[in-house]
């Protein structure tokens, strides 16, 4: 493991963890220093803190990020215009110019996007169909541009270090599969880390459409899909 890497996972805070799972050392292990996309998500998770209510806060630049494992929302602001403020289970911005000008953003299980500053939500779409939610954190500092899906870092901070291997350039081919097959439903527990294979089997038998009645030598028969042997009925 490269000493970039350990700078990084130095203090796991997301998931209060000093050791790793065979599995996730794995992963780390190939990381290199050319995988810039990997090592972003690495840090971001690694600057993760849990705030409450499943809420966990991290920072890319000068973006702060508000994940919410609960509701599946993916939330951002400016922290060099913003103070997020923690107040109970209440979160409050406050301009760091204008201290008096403050904002609720979540309070009572709820968050408060608006559009353009303050808290803001995901509005881009990427994916075919523009199927995924997703949104742009521009170039900052030695910050990169990088576009980031909504799922993604809901399983970032849900799976930790294993979600790495689905999300970018180390070559473990895995993806993040959502569970009921409907793609903005981001919610943590809607989510798992599978291979391709396995996210294409999970589909066939649990979400693709198959016809109940199919013709089969001319003659129209139940399909046999729809057959429960008397071995899976007794089960």
């Amino acid at each position: 493991m490269s000493e970039k890497i350990k700078i990084y996972i130095k203090n796991p805070t997301a998931y209060n963890r000093d050791a790793f799972t065979p599995e996730e050392q794995q992963v780390l292990e190939l990381i290199t220093p050319d995988c810039k996309r990997t090592l972003a998500f690495l840090g971001i998770l690694s600057r993760g803190v849990k705030l409450f209510d499943d809420i966990y806060l991290s920072t890319y630049g000068r973006y702060s990020l508000l994940i919410s494992l609960r509701c599946g929302g993916v939330f951002r602001f400016r922290n060099d215009k913003y103070q997020l403020i923690t107040l109970n289970k209440k979160l409050v911005l406050q301009e760091i110019k204008n201290p008096a000008n403050q904002m609720v953003v979540y309070n009572n299980k709820t968050f408060y996007p608006s559009k353009g500053n303050w808290l803001m939500q995901s509005c881009q779409r990427s994916g075919n169909d523009g199927k995924y939610k997703c949104f742009t954190l521009y170039a900052n500092g030695d910050f990169e541009k990088i576009i980031i899906r909504d799922h993604h870092l809901q399983a970032l901070f849900k799976f930790g270090v294993i979600a790495l291997s689905a999300l970018a350039e180390i070559k473990i081919p895995n993806c993040v599969n959502h569970l009921n097959g409907k793609k903005l439903d981001n919610f943590s527990d809607n989510l798992e880390i599978t291979t391709y294979s396995g996210n294409t089997i999970h589909y066939h038998k649990y979400l693709k459409e198959y016809p109940l009645i199919i013709t089969i030598d001319g003659e129209a028969v139940l399909n046999p899909k729809f057959i429960v042997s008397q071995d899976e009925y007794e089960d």
